[in-house]
């Protein structure tokens, strides 16, 4: 077979780039043709890191979801509280002050109803996700990111919690020392477990038992603690109705926090444990050297009974040739 002589087309392909200006060298596979583009197929693994890639992006924008959520239900909780000690300075409450009061209540219950669900899916997936029964392939540093996430979720929610339990709390108390300081001012001279009894009541008919209505300032006084009896007992429907709510979230934030429990509790027992290794490789240690010792010894006690040994027979040896020759 007979090679073809392709040096004339190299030449003039390189004639050619020079006449157009181009400095790049002549590619004489630009001329051939394929028959065809190649397909562009993504592979495997290609295909599950983008997949995963979306899954996480999409987790991520949730989170995010839940935390704008989470701020708008704190800042409602935060003008709450400052509604409330607004009416509680007030000597006489005014309507629209209640009006408000309740509309706060009320967005901080259409808030919490929006986040619960939310945070229940979330929990739910990344159990699955810990489980392998995702439909999605997800690595273990990925499981563990979304578990970290969640994890800051529920604790966000569980500080919110007990922020809106603790202002109820501390409102309820303030009510209380505003009552009895009322009653003290009317003469009615009442120690704060009673004044605590007469607001835990679910009837007013304790105030007249415990209050004269005939004089003006005890009158007044009266008029003042029924107003504010009937708040607190307004406040404790509404924070009723605000834990069932809570409810829910707040056993899966518990369970968690159980199991953070039993966490430090294996992370302590552990400490123990390892402590008490460390004594004991100690004690070991001190026994292998100790033994280590005696062996030594040992050895050498049996190599000088051995030269004590062969010394007296030597002699003997000695001894007995010279006798033998003597005679």
């Amino acid at each position: 077979m007979v090679t073809r002589d392709r040096m004339s087309e190299f030449r003039r392909g390189g004639a050619e780039q020079q006449q157009s200006g181009v400095s790049q060298p002549y590619n004489p596979f630009e001329d051939v043709e394929l028959g065809g583009t190649v397909p562009q197929h993504q592979t495997t693994r290609g295909h599950v890191a983008q997949a995963s890639q979306h899954s996480t992006d999409q987790f991520l924008d949730e989170v995010s979801q839940l935390h704008l959520m989470m701020d708008r239900l704190e800042m409602q909780i935060e003008k709450l509280k400052i509604k409330q000690t607004t009416i509680l300075a007030q000597a006489v409450v005014q309507p629209k002050e209640k009006d408000e009061l309740e509309k706060l209540i009320d967005i901080i219950k259409i808030k919490t109803n929006e986040l619960r669900p939310h945070l229940k899916k979330l929990e739910i997936d990344i159990r699955r996700d810990e489980d392998g029964r995702s439909s999605e392939y997800l690595s273990g540093a990925e499981i563990r990111i979304r578990r970290e996430q969640c994890n800051h979720l529920k604790k966000k929610l569980r500080t919110m919690i007990d922020n809106f339990n603790e202002t109820q709390v501390e409102y309820k108390q303030r009510v209380s020392k505003r009552v009895k300081r009322q009653l003290d001012l009317a003469g009615e001279r009442l120690t704060e477990a009673e004044v605590a009894e007469m607001l835990e009541s679910k009837t007013s008919e304790v105030f007249y038992r415990q209050v004269n209505p005939l004089s003006v300032a005890g009158r007044i006084a009266l008029e003042d603690a029924t107003a504010r009896h009937q708040e607190i007992l307004e406040l404790e429907r509404n924070i009723a109705q605000l834990n069932e709510l809570f409810v829910d979230v707040y056993e899966l934030v518990h369970s968690q926090g159980e199991m953070v429990e039993n966490i430090n509790t294996n992370v302590e027992a552990a400490v123990d444990y390892t402590g008490d290794a460390k004594i004991r490789i100690t004690k070991a240690l001190i026994h292998k050297k100790s033994a280590h010792r005696k062996k030594i010894y040992c050895i050498i006690l049996v190599i000088c009974v051995l030269l004590i040994l062969i010394a007296v027979a030597i002699i003997l040896g000695v001894t007995l040739s010279g006798g033998g020759r003597s005679q």
